[in-house]
């Protein structure tokens, strides 16, 4: 008889760092917020980036081995070129992970629709011919880049 709860993998354990810290915001007040928020990857300190990329890519991963059942849902191995991705998915994973510290069902429900709304959001960003190429290791330039070249002078 096969074993029915070997279908879902096990979510990646926080790296000691990390669960302190949230331990630590966690218990902040709105009046008293001094700890770095490992979610915010445009600001994180260099003592937790190893951590926060590492633990960040093995959510990754899971997402991508529980969730992504159809070609549109799959995150492309290239996501940590992609600053928009990267960014909406420490926000995600750290979601996850707060989500499912609640007491309730309402927090992860939301997340599951938060996780929707991210794959709709890289479909749209990347394009189906550019999220095509990049699951396939096929990652170009940056569609906009003459754009924002522009921008900047």
């Amino acid at each position: 008889m096969s074993d029915s709860h070997t279908s879902v993998p096990r979510w990646p354990a926080l790296p000691p760092t990390l669960r302190d810290l949230l331990g630590k915001i966690e218990a902040e007040t709105e009046d008293d917020l001094r700890h770095p928020r490992p979610w915010d990857l445009a600001s994180l300190p260099d003592e937790l980036h190893a951590s926060v990329w590492g633990w960040l890519a093995q959510a990754v991963a899971w997402i991508n081995e529980c969730y992504a059942w159809q070609p549109e849902t799959v995150i492309p191995p290239c996501w940590r070129e992609h600053p928009h991705l990267a960014l909406e998915l420490a926000v995600l994973a750290f979601g996850r992970e707060i989500a499912h510290r609640s007491s309730g069902t309402q927090e992860p429900a939301q997340w599951h629709q938060d996780l929707h709304d991210f794959h709709s959001r890289m479909a749209a960003a990347l394009g189906a011919i550019g999220l095509q190429e990049c699951q396939r290791g096929i990652h170009g330039e940056r569609p906009a880049r003459y754009e924002l070249e522009r921008y900047a002078s």
